[in-house]
């Protein structure tokens, strides 16, 4: 029966992907456009834009985490908002860069 109480860190693991994946897309992303880009000042300076975006989209996801209520709700749907951006952004420069490289 002892074993039983550790089941329930599988519960913890979803939740430990989900930051996981949040600071990938911060982090990881821009600086893997900058590194593969490092000659192209557009594109470094369009992941400096995407960087800032989603450091402001994981800030406003974690207070709706800790938030709750209205301002919880608001907040959520900021952050929707904010990945939505930060998407188009990355199309945009995914985009670009098929173009530049043609």
């Amino acid at each position: 029966m002892d074993t039983d109480k550790w089941l329930v860190l599988f519960f913890i693991f979803p939740f430990i992907n989900i930051i996981f994946q949040l600071l990938l897309l911060v982090f990881d992303i821009p600086r893997g456009l900058k590194r593969t880009f490092s000659q192209n000042r557009i594109v470094v300076q369009k992941a400096d834009g995407l960087f800032s975006l989603g450091l402001v989209f994981l800030i406003v996801t974690l207070l709706a985490w800790v938030l709750n209520g209205l301002m919880s709700l608001t907040l959520s749907l900021v952050s929707l908002i904010l990945l939505a951006v930060y998407w188009v952004k990355i199309v945009r420069i995914r985009q670009y860069c098929h173009s530049t490289t043609l």
